[in-house]
């Protein structure tokens, strides 16, 4: 699911600018930060407010509209168990 046009899957495919706690860094432009969030996979969108002179998140959170912190690492563990099936797949 998108935030604001920006897709999770295609955001993991660009390279990491910097990390936070538990986001990376993925486009940053003069007013604009995206992050993707490695533990929830959620899309955060940020938006300079030069009359503050500071971030403020304008859409999204680490967690994808619906859902649970507890789906996310389900599927975060099976994505992990996935991959590593590849692993040891292209091993043997």
């Amino acid at each position: 699911m998108t935030v604001a046009g920006y897709d999770p899957d295609e955001l993991a495919e660009l390279p990491t600018l910097c990390t936070g706690q538990c986001c990376s860094l993925k486009i940053e432009t003069a007013r604009t930060r995206v992050w993707l969030c490695r533990v929830g996979g959620g899309v955060t969108v940020e938006r300079y407010d030069p009359k503050r002179g500071r971030w403020e998140v304008a859409r999204g959170d680490c967690l994808p509209p619906g859902e649970t912190w507890e789906s996310a690492e389900r599927k975060q563990q099976e994505r992990i168990a996935r991959e590593c099936g590849e692993c040891e797949e292209q091993e043997g």
